[in-house]
This record gives structure tokens, C-alpha cells and sequence, in this order.
């Protein structure tokens, strides 16, 4: 009986001791390393492997997103296809792991010839003379060449003639061979050579004269050196007359031949433009005047308001008028530029951008990514996305393409009159830059969704007479889920999943725009427009619908735009 309850006891206690055993704290992750194969590799070579480690020293890669310049990756190979710098980092459930930098550099281009050079090419006995070989890819690869004096290799690149006569050099590098450099060396001088630091001259810009003897000597502090006759002191020369020079100099018993230079000034033509043009009171106008060298020279110039000078390189007015303004820059007068001043209001711009785009297009999330870093930074850019190809097409893009000549995918279209230069993502400013021009006429927008239509009010104000505008609105729709075919590395490469934002769905006008009245375009007067379409069968959520209205010059170009939400208003005209 006691051996029984001693073997229940020892059965209780070993339970008790598992208990406790298993109720102890598991170890938790603290934070999680990241960590390369390699850091710094050459392009297009072999994938990097990452890998990322708890700091329990479990590996977690598969587990595991990774992310390069904040741009999520398809898996935890790194594929160095472009040179540059790029910041690595990794996810797990909610750590994210430390940063680290792949640098991806460019393939070192073969050299296919070398140049040898010398420091001096005409010297005297004694003097040590230095030689160079470079690649044409502008490697230095003078430890690695053979050097040869008459066609002796010296020791280095290094040597120091003890005798008058003519050295010819050469270097090899591989099996490359260089130019021939010809060294001269003489010891005793017969004669000098009088240089100039260049044949032309700016007015009151100095000139510098060199003086060698001609077994390559510099005398250049011993020697007197004369202009049109008359001794300077030093070597340099400045003076505002513009003419022609002669200069010689002397040396012991020695004279230079003559040279000459021209002191003048280069600038002889330049083109004035102005900021802008039409301008409200006291508003200001920036110029430049461009030379004819290609600089732009305004705070060198005079300008003259209506054969004036005036003190400013800017021009203000706080009275009505046109002005006549052009540049003076010595002799030199540029064209007039006329700036119209008036009572006149501006009003804010929204810059159009047209994507031309299609789910089978492999570069075009290239703009999609753009449109979403500029709408990062503005909220005054309005994207229309144009689909051709897919499903998203409706029978308005062929219209469109053809009337723009879209002849590539993407094309994306500013205010109907240029091209977004690629790479996109990088010329955010080109749009940016936009929406502070000032606009001469303002939009107003009012919609309402009854029943199965679409009711639009679309308003325009205008600063100015136009003649031959246009009006063009449309209905667009965001948050579509579609198949992306993706080759940029915006985002994950391949077909994936991507929401499409401002696709056009309808328009409610002809896409190219409806006619507007002159008569209605007069300055100050406010053009009214009603317009309503049933909702299209396309429209996928209506709650995600926008409407767009801008109005195109007779030159086809957007002049202002304005965007709201299907079903709300916009019914100010937005003026700076």
C-alpha cells in the first residue's frame, strides 16, 4: 500500500514538473537582419540571393517580402540590370529589417587604343620629362604599359635626357600601341617664341604671354614683352578698347617674332523674351536675353520701357497700357517684346494629362506610376486615362489617337500640345511647373446623378476674347481591377493585378470638343453649358466616377480644365 502511494506521488510530481515545463515564456522575435550575397556588383551580372534572419537565428527569407528603393520585389533575388544605388529592406508579419545598399555598376568598356602623352615636348639636357598612356575609355594605364624611347624600353615612365636631339616615344599596352610623341631637346638657345593665351579677347579681359626660348626654356619672367610698342609690366594684358594688337618681346639679345590678338566683344546680336505678355496692374515681368553666344546676358543689359532706360531687369506697371520693352548691352539692341498691361483677373490652371495606355502594354505602368507620384504632389493635375486594346477601350480612343498621331505606347499628352518627356516618373516637374502659369479664362463644373442620368452644368469665365475654343467633357471612372502586363520595375514584372485610375468611359461632348460661339468668348462674359448622357453600361461603380471639363483654343491646346466628383460641384472659378 505504501509503494502505491509513492508511485502516485512521483506520477503527480512528474506532471507538476511538465506543467511548469510548458507554461514557461517562449522566446519572441525581437527584430529581424537582412543581409546580400554581395554589395556591390557590375550590371546585368548574376542575381544577388538575400536572406533575412530573426535575431533567434531562425531564417525567415520565404516568409519574407522584400522591397528595392521602396519598390516591392517578385521574390528574394536581386537583379542588378541597371547601374546605380539601391536601398534594400524586408518585411515580416511587423518588423521591417534593417536597410542595406547594392551598388550596381556599369561594365568597364575595352580599351581599344591608347594615347601617350608628355608633360614637356621640347626641354633641355637634364630635365626630367613625365609620360602618360591612357585607354580610350579614359582608364589610366600607364603602370601596366611599356614605354620605349627609340625604340629602347625604359625602366618607368619616368626619364631624363642627358643630350640635345630628337626622341621618339611610344608606349604598348596588351597588344595596343600608341602615337608616336617626338621630344625635342637643345641646350643652348637661338632664338625666342612669344605665345598668347588666346587670339581673342573680351574687353577689359586679360590676356597672358608666354616667352620660350626655342630649346624649350621658359623666360617668361626675364623677358620684356611689348604691345603696339609699349613695355608692360608682368605678363598680362587688359584693356577696354577693341581693336587689333601686336605684341613681340625681347630677351637678352634676342627678339620674337610679332603676333597679334583682338580685344573684342563676341556679342554682336541677342534675342529678348519676356515671361509672359498680358500681365494684371503691378504685376511683374521677367525677361532674358539670350546672345548670340547661346548665354543668357540680362543683368548685363539696360532695358528700355518705350525708349527709356530703367534701372530694373524686370518690368512693372500700375497703369493700363502696351508697352514696347527691349535690351541694350552696349552697342548691341535686341527686339522688342510688347507687354500688354489690364485690369485683368487669372485664374488658376489645371494641366491636362492624356494616358494613352492598354492592359497589353508592358511600358505603360511607367506612366500610371508617374500619375501617382504627381498626384503626390499636386492635387491640380487632371490624368485621363485613354485605353485602346483592351477592355477599358471605348470607340472615342481610335478618334483620339488618330486626331493626335499617337503613334507608340504610353504616350502620355500635356494640355494637348506636348509630349511628357520619359522617363515620366522623373519629369514630374514638367507638369508641376504648370499649374503655377497663370490662366486667362476659369471652369466651373456642377453635376447630379437622377435616376439613370447624368446632368452636367459646365461654366467658363474669361480674362480675354478667345476665338475658335472648344469645349470637351468627359466622364471618367477609377478603382477598376484589370490584368496589368508589367516590364517596368515600377512595380512587380509580369501580368498582375492593378487598379486602373481615371479611365475615360463616356464623353459627353465629341472627344476633339463642341464648337463654343465666339460671341460667347468675349472677355469678362460667362459661357453657360448643359449637358446629360445616361450612365453608361461600361461604368462599373458610379461612386467612383469624376467628371472633366476643359476648354481647347483654335490651336487645339487646353486652355483650363476643371475636375469633381459625379454627383457634386465645383461651381467657383478658381482665381490666384
Amino acid at each position: 500500500m505504501k509503494q502505491i502511494k509513492l508511485i502516485t506521488l512521483l506520477v503527480a510530481l512528474t506532471a507538476l514538473l511538465f506543467s511548469c515545463s510548458d507554461n514557461e515564456d517562449k522566446p519572441t522575435i525581437k527584430n529581424i537582419t537582412i543581409a546580400a550575397a554581395k554589395t556591390s556588383v557590375e550590371e546585368k551580372s548574376d542575381k544577388i540571393a538575400l536572406t533575412v534572419k530573426t535575431d533567434l537565428g531562425d531564417d525567415i527569407t520565404s516568409e519574407c517580402k522584400f522591397y528595392s528603393n521602396d519598390a516591392p520585389m517578385a521574390n528574394n533575388l536581386f537583379n542588378p540590370e541597371t547601374p546605380g544605388t539601391y536601398k534594400i529592406k524586408a518585411t515580416y508579419q511587423k518588423f521591417t529589417s534593417n536597410e542595406i545598399t547594392i551598388t550596381v555598376v556599369a561594365k568597364e568598356v575595352p580599351i581599344k587604343s591608347i594615347t601617350l602623352s608628355a608633360d614637356e615636348t621640347a626641354t633641355s639636357p637634364n630635365k626630367k620629362i613625365t609620360f602618360t598612356v591612357k585607354g580610350d575609355n579614359g582608364k589610366d594605364v600607364t603602370a601596366e604599359s611599356k614605354i620605349y624611347i627609340n625604340d629602347s624600353e625604359i625602366s618607368k615612365n619616368e626619364y631624363t635626357p642627358t643630350k640635345d636631339g630628337t626622341y621618339n616615344v611610344k608606349a604598348t599596352y596588351k597588344d595596343l600601341t600608341s602615337n608616336v610623341v617626338t621630344i625635342t631637346v637643345k641646350s643652348e638657345m637661338s632664338g625666342i617664341i612669344l605665345s598668347a593665351s588666346a587670339a581673342r579677347v573680351d574687353p577689359d579681359e586679360e590676356i597672358t604671354f608666354t616667352v620660350k626660348g626655342d630649346n624649350g626654356k621658359n623666360v617668361t619672367d626675364e623677358a620684356k614683352i611689348f604691345v603696339d610698342g609699349k613695355e608692360i609690366s608682368g605678363n598680362t594684358f587688359a584693356t577696354d578698347v577693341e581693336k587689333t594688337y601686336t605684341a613681340k618681346a625681347t630677351y637678352k639679345d634676342f627678339t620674337s617674332k610679332e603676333i597679334t590678338f583682338k580685344v573684342k566683344d563676341p556679342i554682336f546680336s541677342m534675342s529678348l523674351s519676356a515671361d509672359q505678355t498680358l500681365v494684371s496692374l503691378n504685376q511683374k515681368v521677367t525677361f532674358k536675353a539670350i546672345s548670340n553666344m547661346g548665354d543668357n546676358i540680362i543683368e548685363k543689359t539696360t532695358l528700355h520701357v518705350d525708349g527709356k532706360p530703367i534701372k530694373e531687369h524686370y518690368f512693372t506697371s500700375s497703369v493700363k497700357g502696351k508697352f514696347k520693352i527691349k535690351a541694350v548691352y552696349k552697342k548691341v539692341e535686341s527686339n522688342e517684346v510688347e507687354i500688354t498691361v489690364d485690369d485683368i483677373v487669372f485664374y488658376q490652371m489645371f494641366p491636362v494629362v492624356e494616358d494613352y495606355t492598354g492592359t497589353w502594354c508592358g511600358w505603360c505602368p511607367r506612366v500610371a506610376y508617374a500619375i501617382e507620384q504627381l498626384e503626390k504632389k499636386t492635387d491640380k493635375a487632371i490624368p485621363i486615362a485613354i485605353h485602346s486594346g483592351d477592355v477599358m477601350e471605348t470607340k472615342h480612343a481610335k478618334v483620339l489617337i488618330k486626331y493626335f498621331g499617337v503613334g507608340g505606347f504610353p504616350t502620355a499628352i500635356i494640355n494637348r500640345g506636348g509630349r511628357w518627356k520619359a522617363p515620366e516618373p522623373d519629369n514630374l516637374n514638367q507638369i508641376i511647373k504648370l499649374t503655377n502659369e497663370n490662366a486667362l479664362l476659369g471652369v466651373a463644373l456642377t453635376s447630379k446623378v437622377e435616376g439613370d442620368k447624368i446632368n452636367v452644368t459646365v461654366k467658363v469665365k474669361t480674362s480675354q476674347d478667345f476665338t475658335g475654343a472648344k469645349l470637351v467633357v468627359f466622364l471618367l471612372e477609377s478603382g477598376i481591377k484589370a490584368k496589368q502586363n508589367n516590364n517596368t520595375s515600377y512595380y512587380k514584372k509580369g501580368t498582375i493585378d492593378f487598379t486602373h485610375n481615371h479611365v475615360l468611359r463616356e464623353a459627353f461632348t465629341d472627344p476633339k470638343g463642341d464648337d463654343i460661339s465666339d460671341a460667347e468668348m468675349k472677355k469678362g462674359n460667362v459661357y453657360t453649358k448643359d449637358l446629360s448622357i445616361s450612365i453608361p453600361g461600361n461604368v462599373d461603380n458610379i461612386d467612383e466616377t469624376n467628371i472633366v471639363a476643359f476648354v481647347v483654343g483654335a490651336d487645339k491646346k487646353v486652355l483650363n480644365a476643371r475636375k469633381v466628383k459625379t454627383g457634386e460641384s465645383a461651381d467657383d472659378f478658381v482665381t490666384k
